[in-house]
């Protein structure tokens, strides 16, 4: 796994992980701006997964993303889930055809999550 914290744009994240290819990774995490879901549906086309979900803010930010298809993993981040003002374990929960790790407090979101 391999996490590039949203400092790429589209054309260097597909250089990139093309590159990266070859190292059998199970995933780049936020290789582009987590608003930007066009380039992360582009990103569905490249050779590694792409895992998102830390920046997504609300079960609208959750719904978007997984309807344009810009993530082949998710990973909820507890306190900005919790902002939601549908509850915590909503977005996760509706999205739960995606496979799905949480981003920090493993101990705390494995009780949200479920």
């Amino acid at each position: 796994m391999l996490d590039f914290n949203q400092s790429l744009d589209p054309s260097e994240a597909s250089r990139r992980i093309d590159r990266l290819a070859a190292y059998d990774l199970h995933w780049i995490e936020e290789p582009v701006a987590a608003e930007n879901l066009q380039a992360r549906q582009g990103a569905r086309d490249l050779a590694i997964s792409i895992q998102s979900g830390e920046n997504w803010w609300f079960p609208r930010g959750f719904a978007e993303a997984i309807a344009a298809g810009a993530s082949d993993f998710i990973m909820p981040d507890l306190i900005r889930s919790a902002a939601s003002p549908a509850g915590c374990g909503s977005p996760a929960r509706r999205s739960a055809s995606i496979p799905m790790s949480s981003h920090l407090f493993a101990e705390a979101s494995a009780h949200m999550w479920r």
